[in-house]
């Protein structure tokens, strides 16, 4: 964490402007949470794990868990979990893991929800 307070990590740094950028457009109308508490438990989780830092769209996951247990410390420890156990992989390096599942939740919806499939084909969106 010292390289991170110290702003001497450039990987670090450049984390700190995603998150606040990530932090500024969500939880927009959400007026129970602290988005300077929240964007510290993100920088923390960056400066913990150097391999994946910070991702576009945790965000969403570690304010779930902050507006869920309104404490920063069991937060961090939560995501921290989530992570190790489940998520890790899909924030890799080229999101393969998280590339895949999206191949397969479109085969799903292609399988069992067709007319929604051809929808997102009529106007051109993915999931």
């Amino acid at each position: 964490m010292k390289d991170y307070e110290g702003g001497n990590n450039q990987s670090l740094r450049q984390a700190e402007e995603v998150i606040h950028i990530d932090i500024v457009r969500s939880f927009k109308k959400h007026g129970e949470y602290n988005q300077e508490e929240l964007k510290n438990i993100l920088k923390a989780y960056a400066a913990f794990d150097k391999e994946v830092s910070y991702c576009q769209g945790m965000n969403y996951i570690m304010g779930f868990f902050y507006l869920h247990e309104r404490d920063a410390e069991m937060s961090f420890k939560s995501f921290v979990k989530l992570m190790e156990k489940h998520m890790k992989t899909m924030f890799d390096k080229d999101f393969n893991q998280l590339k895949t599942n999206f191949f397969k939740l479109n085969r799903l919806v292609d399988i069992y929800l067709p007319e929604l499939s051809e929808h997102f084909k009529v106007v051109k969106r993915s999931l």
